[in-house]
């Protein structure tokens, strides 16, 4: 049976403008730092997409863990010394719905 999963739309705000790289690493490590590796597998989070402008991560996460991860993300401030937020911006079961209205 396949895993329900829902996707977040989150933002990133910090003192700078992160890329790529960064941004994948501020979740991972908000994720790995509050849910543990083991908790990390069982929310099976993935980087779908990542506007560089707008500062704005898309995640897939498994449903069941949901509430957990977005615990993990709220409680991440610091990456490399500067303070950083991680904001939900928006929930869905589609990526679509998502990715459409992005501002």
């Amino acid at each position: 049976m396949q895993e329900k999963k829902r996707y977040l739309q989150l933002e990133i705000i910090g003192e700078r403008k992160f890329d790529e790289k960064e941004a994948r690493a501020i979740i991972h490590s908000a994720i790995f730092e509050n849910l543990g590796a083991f908790g990390a597998s069982e929310a099976n989070v993935r980087i779908k997409n990542f506007d560089r402008e707008k500062q704005e991560v898309v995640i897939k996460c498994a449903l069941k863990e949901l509430e957990k991860v977005i615990a993990a993300l709220a409680l991440k401030h610091i990456y490399k010394n500067s303070i950083v937020r991680i904001k939900l911006k928006k929930i869905s079961g589609k990526i679509n719905k998502i990715l459409s209205t992005k501002h």
